[in-house]
């Protein structure tokens, strides 16, 4: 204690007589005033001591801390230093030796002190005589031992007599036994002081003065460094191989712990370790702390959170932040020790003892500028956990208190995850980490807080062996890596593996034995621990597995060696199991609308936890099948069966942007195959490239060119060093290399290193410019075979209502200017015109609009007014009217033909003009609306074509129409197909279907014409013409035929397309002189195109085949027969 700066009184207040005060037998710190009295049990001094609470562990860096021993490793009570210098002291006649009468000066610690090459020391004559002279006048019997007080002189017995001194004193050469018994006892006294405690000691007088070496001797090449390693040569010789072996072993191992096998063993080696004994991870690992407001169930109020940067995640719970260093060296013994740890410059983060234990096993701790946690990946994954757990404890309404258990399951889930990111290449975090695949098989069989059967093993007779129970996840050093921790019905919180899932019967809602069961065991887990809103009261927190409170090192420096389990007596439960018959596991969990069970392992239920490219607005957004739609008893909607195709069952698919929307399996399954190919694999498009990074691979312009042997300077062809970052389609980005990236979008990364003004750089100087070359080569190519808009059958189209009118003076007719009239008629309904005194409303902006042309296939002119909706922002939600498909129309024909019902169609006349706008736009008249309104301003009080939102306010209305005032129901397979039951004329039961594709009706029914004309007729003008046997629908031609067997069907062709196009071409050949000739095929036999010699078409012939073709496409889309 002394040896630690401690003053210790040790003769008993018996024996003090006058001397007697209150620091008598006692020990006394001075640096914190702190006085620790003594008493006596027989004739031994002592002091009582007690162990430390849970509160003064939690608090210990706010107590003094005082060493009873030195703090330092190397201190030894045994070292022959203290022998040595304490018989110094005492001289042969018992007397007392007096100390020299130096100045006492503090001595470093072998640790701190440095070993010391030294190549050479260069001394003068004249310094050497000083010195010596200096060394004779302060100590003089350091010539002569028989006159020492201790019997020993400078040097040995025989090692130099007196002439050799009387020469040294002459004479300014160095003699070697004399500067080697110098530097001996000055490190013998070095020695002393590190075994002492390296307190301040007073040095004997025959110690050479520091002077010597201070001011005496210029040492050159002198300096201090820590043990290098093994060399090559080194360990060519302790292995027996080549140096060139050696060199390249070396190259490829590491040696964290580098002991000098030449230094002296007075003292003991260190003992630690730690760099050898954890594993080694390759990785940076960034560290935070996030709190919880509620106290979990095993009293966490934190967690210490790790991060890779390949997003391994590791949590660990604590009940204050002072359990951070405790988190780290459990972090360190479970997963490893990795290169770095990153963290906030918070004080808890950067601890001493954090420090210090880094230090100790090889690993940096770097911490981040002050302001900068953004840069902290943890505090990402902070939010993705935080989110992930809300939402598992939410949906299944668990308990707040058990935050922790969730967190824990969630960032296993995570590690496992194989994420689509680009660190991963495919693999998941674990993978990454340590190099081997993660295991599933404790985290795949249950979800979080499932119900399940346990084996309760201390259940007696008559109680069942089998207790209903909730899941919370794998347990963590309880039981076997199966094992689950499960809170049993009184609300204890157990570890079990022999347990089971709820099987068909159990889990089904109207099994009221089971419901009443899984009721109380709610009622008693809420009683005890609340749910997921409201949390139980703090006094039922328990702790159920062992927590790490405090840590100690053992003799050899082993960490947690005494590692202090704290159990709760009254509700921990050991582990037990006992061997379980193997039992069937029910593969269903729900029933589908007809009753039956649903099979989990069908490609329904794998649909769940998928990702699929769904609409959003006006484009596709990757969403995530979320979970089956049940109604308001349990069931689930829809009906299921084994073919994708057929299965209506119904789930809920939720949006990047926190939208849910709900669709059919087969909808979710046919997007699925879209995306994918052959293989399965699913395939990006790109959106854009939205930024880009240069790294310090990347080659510089002063290396961008090279010499060839010939002597010529040519462009460095490299791509290293350069990533962008890719946007994709689903609303995903990605950083890609450059060398991936210019092989499948050279284009689109050449239009943005050319926009962003690097194209000069070495990566990109030796191809952008060709590829920009090559790009503006092949545009001027297709823009010569564009197609040209002017004419549509053979007939002008006008741009403008003067070119309108143009066209008709020139051909003698008024077609396009009846057009004209007739739209503007029909579309003036949309619009409200002011007068010139009239204000516009608060709110109303500026629009415009024109008239666009068209030619029907009868030839007959068309105009259309159309509002510049381009010219305003996209909405936020979606724009568009729907439309019923192909398909659904081929199968309502069948069902049509089937059943014996009528088949009626209709167009509704100016569709979007019946629906009110949902928009405040208003327009400048132009000439189109006549002289008298022509420049005055007119509110659009109705859906127009070419709005944004026109599409979506006239299916809105229809659809409020069809639903509220009909009383049809939307289909879930088809939302654009409408249905409600009807009984025909004779009693029988049938459904009756409308079709709607924006304006077009289609009716199915025994009564199509009344549900026609008198009921969607009713609030919605019909075109007269348009109402009868569909003629033409979609497009395509349509008509009823009958089979040879009899049966009635309706084909569903696209003649009129082939006879428009056959005599479009006839005209055409017509004009140049040529005749359209007949051919039994497209092709002649023996045709080889790859020999074919024809004149390739011009620009004008090229944009003709290609509308032809356009036509015949259409038309052979629409061939079939339902």
């Amino acid at each position: 204690m002394r040896e630690a700066g401690l003053i210790v009184n040790d003769v008993p207040r018996i024996h003090c007589d006058d001397d007697l005060d209150s620091e008598s037998h006692c020990i006394i710190c001075r640096e914190i005033g702190l006085k620790i009295p003594l008493r006596l049990r027989g004739i031994f001094s002592y002091f009582t001591t007690r162990a430390l609470n849970q509160d003064e562990l939690d608090a210990a860096e706010e107590y003094d801390l005082v060493y009873l021993t030195p703090d330092v490793s190397t201190w030894n009570p045994y070292a022959e230093g203290y022998t040595d210098l304490e018989d110094y002291y005492l001289a042969d006649n018992g007397e007392v030796n007096e100390p020299p009468r130096k100045k006492r000066k503090e001595l470093i610690t072998p640790e701190d002190e440095p070993d010391y090459d030294i190549s050479s020391i260069n001394v003068s004559a004249m310094q050497w005589e000083a010195a010596i002279d200096s060394m004779v006048t302060e100590d003089p019997f350091w010539m002569e031992p028989s006159l020492h007080p201790s019997g020993e002189g400078m040097f040995d017995d025989g090692a130099i007599d007196c002439s050799s001194a009387d020469v040294v004193d002459i004479t300014s050469m160095l003699d070697e036994e004399f500067l080697n018994k110098m530097l001996s006892e000055r490190h013998a006294y070095a020695s002393i002081a590190g075994a002492a405690g390296c307190n301040p000691i007073s040095i004997p007088s025959d110690e050479p003065s520091d002077e010597l070496f201070l001011n005496l001797a210029d040492a050159s090449a002198a300096h201090a460094e820590i043990p290098k390693g093994v060399t090559k040569e080194m360990l060519s010789k302790v292995w027996r191989i080549s140096e060139d072996e050696a060199r390249r072993t070396l190259e490829v191992t590491t040696q964290l712990n580098r002991q000098d096998a030449d230094s002296s063993i007075a003292q003991r080696a260190s003992t630690n370790d730690r760099m050898l004994r954890y594993r080694r991870l390759k990785s940076y690992f960034f560290m935070d702390t996030f709190f919880a407001s509620v106290k979990s169930a095993r009293g966490f109020t934190c967690m210490q959170i790790f991060v890779s940067d390949k997003g391994y995640v590791k949590v660990y719970g604590m009940k204050s932040v002072t359990e951070i260093p405790q988190a780290v060296k459990l972090f360190a013994k479970e997963v490893g020790a990795p290169n770095v740890f990153i963290c906030d410059p918070h004080k808890n983060q950067v601890d001493k003892k954090i420090r210090e234990f880094c230090l100790k096993i090889g690993t940096t701790l770097r911490a981040l500028e002050e302001s900068t946690q953004h840069a902290n990946r943890a505090e990402l994954y902070v939010g993705l956990l935080k989110e992930g757990t809300r939402k598992d404890m939410r949906e299944e309404n668990s308990p707040l208190r058990f935050w922790c258990f969730c967190a824990e399951r969630r960032s296993s889930i995570f590690n496992l995850t194989a994420k689509n990111l680009f660190q991963l290449e495919g693999q998941n975090p674990h993978l990454a980490t340590f190099g081997e695949m993660g295991d599933i098989s404790n985290l795949c069989n249950f979800k979080w807080y499932e119900w399940v059967y346990f084996r309760q093993h201390k259940a007696q007779y008559p109680y069942n062996k089998e207790e209903l129970g909730r899941c919370l996840g794998p347990t963590k050093n309880e039981g076997n890596e199966m094992c689950q921790w499960v809170v049993q019905s009184n609300g204890q919180i157990v570890p079990r593996r022999t347990l089971r899932r709820l099987t068909p019967a159990e889990a089904s809602p109207h099994n009221e034995a089971e419901v009443a069961k899984r009721a109380a065991v709610d009622a008693a887990i809420r009683a005890r621990w609340g749910d997921s809103i409201r949390a139980g009261p703090l006094e039922t927190v328990q702790r159920t597995i062992p927590l790490v409170t405090r840590s100690t090192e053992d003799a050899d420096g082993f960490e947690d060696a005494d590692d202090v389990i704290d159990f709760d007596p009254d509700t921990f439960t050991p582990y037990q199991d006992d061997v379980e018959a193997s039992a069937a596991v029910p593969e269903a969990d729900i029933i589908d609308s007809t009753g039956k069970p649903v099979n989990q392992q069908s490609t329904a239920d794998l649909l769940i936890n998928a990702e699929v490219l769904l609409p959003q607005g006006e484009k596709d957004m990757m969403a995530k099948v979320v979970r089956r739609v049940v109604d308001q008893n349990g069931k689930a909607i829809g009906t299921y069966n084994e073919n994708p195709v057929l299965n209506t069952m119904v789930y809920e698919c939720e949006f990047p942007d926190g939208a849910v929307k709900e669709y059919a399996a087969n909808v979710i399954a046919e997007n699925i195959l879209k995306q994918v190919d052959s293989m399965g694999r699913q395939s990006h498009v790109m959106d854009g490239i939205v930024g880009h990074r240069k790294t310090a691979q990347a080659i510089t312009k002063e290396n961008a060119f090279i010499v060839t042997k010939r002597g010529q300077k040519k462009l460095r062809q490299t791509t290293i060093g350069w990533d962008f970052e890719v946007q994709w389609k689903d609303g995903t980005s990605q950083w890609v290399p450059l060398k991936l990236l210019k092989e499948s979008n050279p284009v689109d990364v050449a239009e943005y290193v050319k926009a962003r003004n690097i194209a000069d750089e070495p990566a990109f100087a030796w191809w952008v410019p060709y590829t920009l070359k090559k790009r503006d080569r092949i545009i001027a190519a297709v823009n010569s075979r564009v197609k040209r808009k002017t004419h549509k059958y053979g007939i002008e189209i006008p741009t403008s209502v003067a070119h309108a009118r143009e066209i008709d003076a020139r051909n003698g007719n008024t077609y396009w200017q009846d057009a004209i009239e007739k739209e503007m008629f029909n579309v003036s309904i949309a619009f409200e015109i002011l007068e010139d005194d009239q204000n516009m409303p608060v709110g109303w902006t500026k629009s415009s609009g024109h008239l666009v042309f068209d030619v029907k296939m009868d030839f007959t002119r068309k105009a259309r007014w159309v509002k510049d909706g381009h010219k305003h922002p996209d909405p936020d939600a979606s724009n568009y009217a729907g439309v019923v498909s192909r398909e659904s129309v081929r199968i309502a024909l069948t069902y049509a033909a089937l059943n014996d019902l009528d088949v009626l169609a209709a167009d509704i006349r100016n569709a979007y003009l019946q629906a009110p706008s949902s928009e405040k736009h208003y327009i400048i008249c132009g000439p189109e609306f006549g002289l008298e309104h022509e420049g005055k301003r007119a509110k659009i009080v109705r859906a127009l074509y070419g709005g944004k939102v026109s599409g979506r306010d006239f299916w809105v209305h229809l659809r409020s129409c069809m639903q509220e005032t009909l009383g049809f129901t939307s289909c879930l397979a088809d939302p654009d197909v409408w249905m409600r039951k009807q009984k025909k004329a004779d009693g029988t039961e049938y459904w009756e279907y409308v079709l709607l594709y924006v304006d077009d009706a289609l009716v199915i029914s025994d009564r199509a014409e009344s549900t026609l004309r008198n009921e969607i007729g009713k609030y919605f003008e019909l075109k007269e013409e348009s109402v009868g046997p569909p003629k033409i629908y979609l497009g395509g031609q349509m008509r009823q035929v009958q089979l040879e067997n009899g049966v009635n069907a309706w084909t569903f062709g696209s003649a009129q397309y082939v006879k428009a196009a056959v005599t479009s071409v006839k005209e055409y050949l017509a004009e140049r002189g040529k005749v359209l000739p007949r051919a039994k095929t497209p092709l002649s036999n023996g045709y080889r195109p790859e020999i074919d010699i024809t004149d390739e078409l011009g620009g004008d012939e090229a944009s003709y085949y290609q509308s032809v073709h356009d036509v015949v496409t259409l038309g052979i889309a629409k061939e079939g027969t339902p």
